[in-house]
């Protein structure tokens, strides 16, 4: 829930039918005209989805007045004569997201406001692509050979891990976790492996310098598609057996679609 304690309980009551805006469900929503005085303000303002087309019949709250509303068929509401200060207003409607927005009421002004709800995607569940990397690490290759004064006489190796744009059918997909396991087999007992994760461009977007054996690594946000690296850094000089499981969580389709609009 996107809302703190108070706003979830204001949204409980708006969509529950249980708030009017003088304690009566019952009463005729108002014009979406503000009325203001010498003293006190309103608000006026609409609510629209993603693509900006207005959503009747939405209900919309003042969350600090206990009151509330119902969006006409150009998604437009309003408020009248509010005392100023600091506001916040829910906006909820089946099918949606819930949206709230913080305003601020002058007295003798109309507050002007926009809310925009996200539908709720209806699609195919999330899935996971797991592949197992196994290797070993001798002392031959050493990370001198890139020229890093710090790293000689340790061992490392590069894996791509590619992440995907779409699925074969062309569905949309976007990864929206991924998680890198390396447990330790065979080999130097008191071995210290570090993995650390890059993005395409070269940008470190995760890493597992534990000084143990075993490193993990979990990337939970959105990555874009491209040939990621994952670079596996074995210390002390001895050789040592060790897999790689990586989990890539993608949501597909319409979920797809929205995971990857940017939050607002």
């Amino acid at each position: 829930m996107r809302v703190g304690a108070a706003l979830a309980a204001t949204l409980f009551l708006l969509v529950s039918g249980c708030v009017g805006t003088s304690g009566s469900s019952s009463q005729v929503p108002p014009p979406a005209t503000a009325e203001k005085t010498d003293d006190t303000g309103g608000i006026e303002g609409t609510v629209v989805d993603d693509e900006l087309v207005p959503i009747s019949k939405a209900q919309v709250g003042l969350a600090q007045r206990n009151a509330s509303t119902q969006t006409g068929e150009d998604g437009g509401f309003a408020f009248s004569r509010i005392e100023p200060g600091a506001y916040t207003i829910v906006a909820a409607r089946l099918g949606y997201f819930e949206a709230y927005k913080q305003v601020t009421v002058i007295a003798g002004e109309i507050t002007k406001v926009q809310l925009t709800l996200d539908r709720i995607p209806i699609s195919e569940p999330a899935f996971n692509e797991t592949w197992k990397i196994r290797d070993q690490l001798p002392i031959s290759t050493g990370c001198a050979d890139r020229g890093n004064e710090a790293t000689k006489g340790h061992s490392w190796d590069e894996y791509p891990i590619p992440i995907n744009a779409t699925k074969p059918d062309g569905t949309e997909l976007a990864a929206i976790y991924t998680d890198l396991d390396l447990k330790h087999g065979t080999g130097d007992a008191a071995v210290d492996i570090d993995m650390y994760f890059y993005d395409p461009t070269g940008k470190q977007v995760g890493s597992s310098a534990g000084g143990t054996a075993d490193e993990h690594i979990s990337v939970d946000k959105l990555l874009k598609p491209g040939i990621y690296k994952l670079q596996v850094c074995f210390w002390l000089g001895a050789v040592a057996d060790y897999q790689i499981t990586v989990t890539i969580t993608y949501e597909q389709g319409e979920a797809a679609s929205f995971a990857k609009k940017p939050k607002k």
